[in-house]
């Protein structure tokens, strides 16, 4: 599946209607949206006219770049999009809709009727806003630049700005929190689960028999511990399988979890031989919709896991933990086809400040 970023925007007539048709016609002729971003308005780019209605979504699909846009081409017709209403410079134009293809995977095509990516992405902030919104840490195929970086340094001095009304999609069916130990993973889901109704699935770190004896040797018990969490995890997740369809997820840890760690705990010759196995596992399992990473500072970390006194984890050292951190932020700098919303958890009290928890969902409502 190719992971790929769309922009729609329109000006002409009731904006707002053709944007939510738009979205129902990609959904049913190219591929379900994954995520969407806030509705900005703004004036016209490169011409004066009505103001414009921009947001961008992402969507998967196996179709190849060309099929893309000829599917996009036709939802455009459907809507009076490819009828353009000049204004002096024929590149731009009034559009009841007008849809680009931003990113295709990390494609770089240049034809005469496609360009992938989009010319002049770094110019536009009324793309970049919204994008920002969904692939803030993916990286433009080109510049090697992540979006949030080419928004940070865009010279576009256009006001963008928010548009109160939403257009309403089915929340994620399967959450996953991560982050390091002593971060909150199982807290925040616990809250959340109650807060928006997903089912919930915890680790039962307790049971595993490798761990207490990891901590005190990891050199003996790395392997073994990361084989038996790998398959109680893929146990676990193809039970999902099974019911994705009729439930709501929210974990306090992902599949990708094992790589993670893994790669930190296992000697490179162990590594090698887990990761071969676990990606021969790992392409029958319905992958979260949505990972929630919680960073935390390392000071913070030791204070939580010395409050939650569990025997086998007071050998914890901050070395690890900053080794587990690293290992996280290269897993996020290098997977940016997975939706990841990061949120420093360093100053907030999410479990007993309400107005703390009250940030983390409106950071999250946008994509739940």
């Amino acid at each position: 599946m190719n992971t790929i970023y769309l922009s729609i925007g329109s000006n002409l007539k009731n904006r707002f209607a053709f944007l939510k048709k738009s979205i129902n016609l990609i959904e049913k002729k190219i591929s379900k949206i994954y995520l969407i971003s806030k509705i900005y308005e703004s004036d016209s780019w490169g011409y004066k006219s009505n103001k414009y209605l921009n947001l961008c979504v992402c969507i998967k699909s196996k179709l190849e770049p060309r099929k893309i846009l000829k599917a996009i081409n036709l939802i455009e017709k459907s809507l009076g999009g490819n009828e353009r209403n000049y204004k002096g410079n024929d590149q731009y134009g009034d559009r009841t809709i007008d849809i680009d293809i931003l990113f295709y995977g990390n494609k770089i095509i240049n034809e005469r009727s496609l360009k992938i990516p989009h010319p002049k992405i770094e110019k536009r902030r009324f793309v970049l806003k919204p994008l920002n919104d969904i692939a803030p840490n993916f990286k433009h195929p080109i510049t090697k630049t992540k979006v949030f970086n080419l928004l940070n340094n865009c010279s576009d001095n256009l006001p963008v700005i928010y548009y109160k009304k939403k257009i309403f999609k089915e929340k994620f069916k399967f959450i996953a929190i991560e982050g390091n130990i002593g971060s909150g993973k199982t807290s925040l889901s616990n809250m959340l689960s109650k807060e928006i109704n997903y089912k919930k699935l915890l680790e039962d770190f307790y049971n595993n028999k490798y761990l207490k004896k990891f901590y005190k040797n990891k050199s003996k018990y790395a392997l073994d511990l990361e084989l038996s969490f790998s398959k109680q995890r893929f146990k676990i997740f193809n039970k999902i399988n099974l019911n994705y369809y009729q439930e709501n997820f929210i974990s306090d840890y992902s599949i990708y979890k094992s790589l993670i760690f893994s790669r930190i705990n296992l000697d490179s010759k162990k590594l090698k031989s887990f990761e071969l196995d676990f990606e021969k596992k790992n392409l029958s399992i319905i992958k979260p919709d949505l990972i929630i990473y919680l960073d935390q500072k390392i000071e913070n970390l030791i204070m939580n896991i010395k409050k939650r006194n569990r025997d086998f984890e007071k050998s914890i050292s901050k070395e690890y933990l900053y080794s587990i951190k690293k290992s996280y932020q290269n897993f996020l700098d290098n997977n940016s086809d997975i939706n990841i919303i990061k949120i420093d958890n360093s100053e907030l009290d999410f479990v007993n400040n309400k107005d703390d928890f009250k940030k983390i969902l409106d950071t999250i409502y946008p994509y739940i």
